[in-house]
């Protein structure tokens, strides 16, 4: 999964207390005047409304945690974190998922067209040999184009059978969404489909924002990136971690001014560290907000869980 632009395009199951949390708060929803975050249809409306929750005293998480840009090394990365994210973000397994992807559609379609060829009549045989043959071109040209939304599809079909798949997924798009809240991104929606990991299809979908302005880009920067930071600080590992960083790597480009390849670097690794210090600062928010996406929960609903959920320490 991952989080987009509107118009450009070991957690498990949280412990019983996240679950209490939940409870209580889904009970008296429908008195609340969190129901306003139903009706916003526009990045105008859902300012307001989260503005004036936050003017009330009912949202104060909303918009909340600065961002401090700075530049930030390898090796602090690695020493604050404890997570080897050159490994979570190397295109090898996506290089190797598209390999094993390639030659199992090759032989597939040399199998069908050998039995196309045996079975129909021969000028059926041929046209039917093309048609399936065209199947390599258009993996190729997938493959070529979108490899990181390939990958996803591929990673998605082989995931199945784990036992942590679901919560996987919901604790990737829950990250996106948590973060984006603290730091004042207004979300236009989110999918998520249990049955379907395609980044495509399960996504946190932010209003359009201006991409002139380096602070919209850092804080989509930092979001970008919270769906693959949570999945591994729980996992250490991260299935959707390359259709994230290649998201940032085209909004960075499409940045104005473009980001330069030392500058996308040095932005990663900022944002990969922010989003980190986010998600462990509100450990116990992300918990419960994970447990209430898994069950359900609309956007209304989540809000409500964000903001009324303990964080020690806070």
């Amino acid at each position: 999964g991952c989080c987009g632009l509107r118009g450009r395009g070991a957690v498990g199951v949280a412990g019983s207390r996240a679950r209490r949390v939940l409870a209580k708060t889904t009970v008296a929803l429908a008195n609340t005047e969190f129901d306003g975050i139903r009706d916003a249809s526009s990045k105008e409306e859902f300012l307001t409304v989260l503005d004036t929750l936050r003017e009330k005293g009912e949202a104060p998480r909303w918009a909340s945690y600065p961002l401090n840009v700075r530049n930030v090394s390898v090796g602090e990365l690695k020493m604050i974190t404890k997570i080897d994210f050159d490994t979570l973000f190397s295109p090898t397994g996506l290089i190797k998922d598209l390999k094993t992807a390639f030659l199992v559609v090759l032989f597939g379609c040399t199998t069908l067209s050998i039995i196309a060829a045996a079975v129909f009549p021969p000028q059926l045989a041929y046209f039917s040999s093309y048609l399936i043959g065209g199947l390599v071109l258009v993996f190729l040209g997938i493959g070529s184009s979108s490899p990181a939304l390939l990958q996803s599809f591929i990673s998605g079909i082989s995931s199945r059978g784990k036992s942590d798949y679901k919560m996987r997924l919901v604790r990737h798009e829950a990250s996106h969404l948590l973060v984006a809240y603290l730091i004042g991104l207004p979300i236009a929606s989110f999918t998520l489909s249990a049955n379907n990991r395609n980044s495509a299809l399960n996504a946190v979908e932010l209003y359009e924002t201006d991409l002139a302005q380096r602070s919209e880009v850092d804080k989509v920067s930092v979001v970008s990136l919270a769906g693959a930071v949570g999945e591994a600080i729980a996992y250490n590992d991260a299935e959707g971690a390359q259709a994230d960083l290649t998201q940032l790597q085209s909004l960075l480009i499409r940045a104005k001014p473009a980001f330069r390849a030392k500058q996308i670097e040095m932005q990663t690794r900022w944002a990969t560290l922010q989003s980190f210090t986010i998600l462990r600062r509100y450990d116990k928010v992300l918990d419960a907000l994970t447990e209430g996406m898994a069950s359900g929960a609309d956007m209304a609903e989540c809000v409500r869980v964000i903001e009324s959920t303990p964080q020690p320490d806070e």
